[in-house]
């Protein structure tokens, strides 16, 4: 395993800076988790945690030191690693076997909440810490929330809207949620509102969803939207969006980031623009996660952590 790190002048967009400024783009990758397929990143106290289709979980700094990595051995649950959340200083993993935490010593598995089993786990920490959101997506499982060391059912059984729930994101007293079989629900208390292709979605199969300048966007089967003004807006792939599915979201400052099987793309004062802006020689392949941390966008590539930095 080695470091690569490339350098470009970027080709700014028209929503960028000036015409005759350029912008230096750095890309570089973890070595210790170069060649991993790597499918959910969070933040953490301290650092970033990293999981893995082989079932693995790494916890390492900003700075790209490895601390520790983890696994089935060491009690993760076994199978693909969905995706991780910190909530009040602890580590949630949900994988496709189970959900797992991290009290800072060891790992534990949480076989059942409220009666339902936890299988092919996807999770999200709310918004302030306040609370943990948990979709199993199995035949018994169901959506549940953590809040206070207590567990509420919020609905499935094995059937119905919420049995089928991967994505969250939150957005003032809202909690919206995206389903890969019904589309996206915004649920403020126990009143939930649902939107479909009929509403404007283009696919019922959601993946990510994420909070951006008061708007919601969801990643999709057939590619993203955003909800603003009371309605959805969709956008086809097209040269500036090379996306055919959206399979993952992040926010940054002044811009949002999205991520599928063609690469990654980001959303800027009303454009969209592909990686690598300008330069068609630099390119990153199918992107699974994505978080923005300490002003650098990590990337969890088909070939393992990237780290993009000034774009």
């Amino acid at each position: 395993m080695r470091l690569f790190s490339i350098l470009i002048l970027a080709l700014l967009s028209f929503a960028g800076p000036p015409r005759g400024e350029c912008k230096e783009v750095s890309v570089s990758t973890v070595p210790a988790l170069s060649g991993q397929w790597v499918t959910a990143v969070s933040s953490g106290v301290g650092g970033i945690w990293v999981g893995n289709a082989a079932g693995q979980v790494t916890f390492l700094r900003a700075t790209g030191e490895v601390v520790r990595t983890y696994g089935p051995a060491d009690g993760v649950p076994p199978g693909r690693v969905n995706s991780l959340a910190s909530l009040d200083g602890t580590v949630y993993a949900g994988t496709e076997q189970g959900l797992g935490f991290h009290d800072g010593t060891s790992w534990r598995i949480i076989p059942s909440a409220e009666g339902k089993t936890l299988r092919n786990v996807f999770l999200r920490a709310e918004t302030g810490g306040k609370s943990l959101w948990v979709g199993a997506v199995e035949m018994s499982g169901g959506l549940l929330r953590l809040e206070g060391g207590r567990w509420r059912f919020l609905g499935g059984r094995g059937v119905g809207l919420m049995n089928h729930i991967r994505a969250f994101a939150f957005q003032g007293d809202a909690a919206w949620l995206g389903s890969i079989s019904s589309g996206v629900f915004s649920r403020i208390g126990d009143d939930l509102r649902s939107f479909r292709v009929k509403d404007g979605l283009p696919s019922g199969t959601v993946y990510a969803l994420e909070a951006f300048e008061g708007s919601i966007w969801a990643g999709t089967s057939a590619g993203p939207a955003r909800y603003a003004d009371g309605r959805w807006t969709a956008w086809p792939k097209s040269a500036s969006l090379p996306l055919s599915s959206v399979f993952c979201l992040a926010a940054g400052p002044d811009a949002i980031y999205l991520g599928g099987p063609e690469g990654l793309v980001r959303h800027r004062g009303g454009r969209f623009e592909p990686f690598p802006a300008g330069d068609p020689d630099v390119r990153i392949g199918r992107v699974n996660a994505l978080l923005f941390h300490e002003g650098g966008l990590f990337v969890g590539a088909a070939e393992g952590l990237l780290r993009v930095e000034g774009w």
